[in-house]
C-alpha cells in the first residue's frame, strides 16, 4: 500500500486525514492515530466521495 500521509490537513491543525491506495481499494485513516484502522472505500466510492465534498 502507498501511504501519502498527511494528505488533508486542516488550515492550521494538526487534524488530517492518511490515505493509502492499492488498485482497487482506497484506505482512510485518522492522521493522530496512525496504529488505529483503516477504512477501506471503492475507488467509484471515493470518487463519488470527492465529487460530493467538492460541490461539484
Amino acid at each position: 500500500m502507498a501511504v501519502q500521509r498527511g494528505v488533508a490537513r486542516q488550515l492550521g491543525g494538526e487534524d488530517g486525514v492518511e490515505i493509502a491506495t492499492t488498485p482497487v481499494t482506497i484506505h482512510l485513516r485518522d492522521s493522530k492515530n496512525p496504529q488505529g484502522p483503516w477504512l477501506a472505500v471503492t475507488p467509484a466510492a471515493w470518487g463519488d466521495f470527492v465529487t460530493y465534498a467538492s460541490g461539484s
